[in-house]
């Protein structure tokens, strides 16, 4: 997560395996913690944070509040049609130790996808990645879900105003059956069009079945036209750049010959929602 205060960067090292922690990486090399890091880029050194707690299976879902000096952590577990579990994290990392601070996304509301109804948590919910507009610091964040008769899929999408302390359910995303099954989440803010970009991915090698856009000024969902032709779009990492006012889309993971591509080629695809900018 990049800290423009800083100019650095805030990183949660987790080791796959907890019991790893404090762990030689090879004979002569350093050691492996679990934990907070931040990165001078200036500086180009490492800090280790002591006072924030390691989190198992994070893998960068959070945001930096840069008027509050937090880090927003969205620790997602399943909650729709189970009701209970995510919820979000404030680390302020401006005093020592760390104060925190927790918000509940999971309500006592009747839930939309009820467990009674067939449908389960996703098999990777800690892979959601929010988008975050640090203008009106508003986090948007959505939660996929699956029905246990195996082609049925759906979503729930939030939005949580920081300075208020409030979460609100978005109008449910046009998610289309099959074959969205759940791998990863990833939004991104789009502040030139003051936009939510939800490509939507699945399958190890990351395929783009959908790429959706939300408007907070309307409260409504788009569904964009993907690429023609007959190799698929892939996005296993997603950026927004806003000097080019542009999303990026790049690679594959784990990518098996029979899903269509081969193992670990790289594909960088580029989305522009808005006009181009000014200039060359």
């Amino acid at each position: 997560v990049y800290d423009s205060t800083r100019h650095g960067l805030w990183v949660w090292q987790t080791p796959h395996f907890v019991d790893r922690d404090g762990e030689p990486c090879a004979p002569g090399m350093a050691l492996r913690y679990m934990g907070l890091y931040f990165f001078d880029i200036a500086g180009r050194t490492w800090t280790r944070r002591t006072d924030v707690p390691s989190v198992a299976n994070n893998q960068g879902n959070a945001a930096f509040d840069t008027a509050t000096n937090s880090l927003l952590f969205l620790q997602s577990f399943a909650c729709p049609g189970i009701g209970t579990g995510a919820q979000i994290i404030a680390y302020n990392v401006g005093v020592t130790p760390a104060t925190v601070t927790t918000t509940p996304v999971c309500t006592t509301r009747t839930p939309t996808y009820p467990a009674s109804g067939g449908w389960i948590p996703p098999q990777l919910a800690h892979r959601n990645y929010p988008a975050w507009d640090p203008t009106t610091r508003t986090m948007y964040f959505c939660a996929r879900i699956a029905n246990i008769d195996g082609v049925t899929y759906a979503a729930e999408c939030y939005k949580y105003h920081r300075p208020s302390n409030t979460l609100s359910l978005l109008p449910a995303p046009p998610i289309a059956s099959p074959p969205q099954a759940d791998y990863y989440t990833t939004l991104v803010w789009d502040s030139v069009s003051q936009r939510v970009i939800w490509p939507v991915v699945s399958n190890n090698c990351a395929h783009l079945q959908a790429l959706l856009v939300y408007n907070p000024a309307t409260n409504a969902w788009e569904t964009m036209p993907l690429p023609a032709g007959a190799s698929p779009v892939v996005g296993a990492s997603i950026a927004y750049d806003p000097s080019a006012n542009a999303v990026v889309t790049v690679g594959s993971i784990f990518c098996q010959s029979d899903y269509g591509l081969t193992p670990g080629q790289l594909n960088l695809y580029l989305y522009r929602y808005g006009p181009s900018p000014a200039g060359p």
